[in-house]
């Protein structure tokens, strides 16, 4: 092992994985459908009235076969969207059930007189007292972002947004936050190159906007240079929702 002594320069500048979201109904797949060769894994069957490269996935077994047959095509899609991060969290839950349920302290888990209940019956392992089906359910979670990950080289995930509530300077102000649990939204976050906040500019509703500017309120940021506290227009919308122009090259620029 050889010691470096000198700055390596930066292998390259494009998010590999950048996480967007913004409130429902704002453009977020037409704008999304604009990338070339990005694969739109479509989770909620949002993509119905959008023409894009999409396939409608309804469970975490047809996931499952998708993951197995871009990778035996050999990766051919230059990116994949996972459409959306927060409907995965909701599948992780019965997934963790189910993982629960296999190891040696959760055999009993759902069954009666040995036998395991109908689907239909079961408890999910979020009620596990003090908290312990979490842990289970964070780990599904983990499990299948690391999957994906391994779809393409680009990586966006999708996710809804609320509002949450803080206290600053002695006043309540709203900031803007992802629909996820704490913990899942840290395990999804910490291996993004860049999370964006997406929204309409007042002034100008015809304009979407996608904010990477750190205000200390809403979650956003960015590890790539030339995205870092920058917010701009991403799209320009016709009067009829469709996109007239849009500059994914601002955010892709290798």
């Amino acid at each position: 092992m050889i010691l470096p002594t000198e700055k390596t320069k930066a292998e390259m500048q494009s998010p590999e994985a950048l996480v967007l979201y913004g409130p429902p109904k704002i453009g977020k797949t037409t704008l999304l459908a604009e990338l070339d060769n990005f694969l739109n894994i479509d989770l909620e069957q949002g993509t119905k009235k959008v023409d894009a490269l999409k396939i409608e996935i309804n469970n975490l077994k047809e996931l499952k076969e998708l993951g197995t047959e871009i990778i035996k095509a050999g990766l051919p899609y230059k990116g994949v969207i996972l459409d959306t991060a927060t409907e995965l969290e909701d599948w992780c839950e019965w997934a963790a059930t189910e993982d629960y349920m296999g190891s040696i302290m959760g055999k009993a888990f759902n069954t009666k007189i040995g036998q395991v209940l109908p689907r239909s019956e079961w408890k999910s392992v979020l009620t596990l007292p003090n908290g312990a089906g979490y842990l289970w359910h964070r780990n599904s979670f983990k499990d299948w972002i690391k999957r994906i990950n391994k779809l393409a080289r680009y990586k966006i995930f999708v996710a809804h947004v609320k509002d949450v509530f803080l206290e600053k300077d002695n006043e309540t102000v709203s900031s803007k936050d992802l629909d996820l649990v704490g913990k899942d939204k840290n395990i999804l976050c910490a291996g993004a190159d860049a999370i964006g906040y997406l929204y309409r500019n007042s002034k100008n509703p015809l304009e979407l906007r996608v904010s990477f500017k750190n205000n200390n309120q809403d979650l956003v940021g960015s590890r790539s240079q030339h995205l870092r506290n920058q917010d701009f227009v991403i799209a320009v919308n016709n009067e009829d929702g469709s996109i007239k122009e849009h500059f994914w090259n601002k955010i892709y620029i290798d």
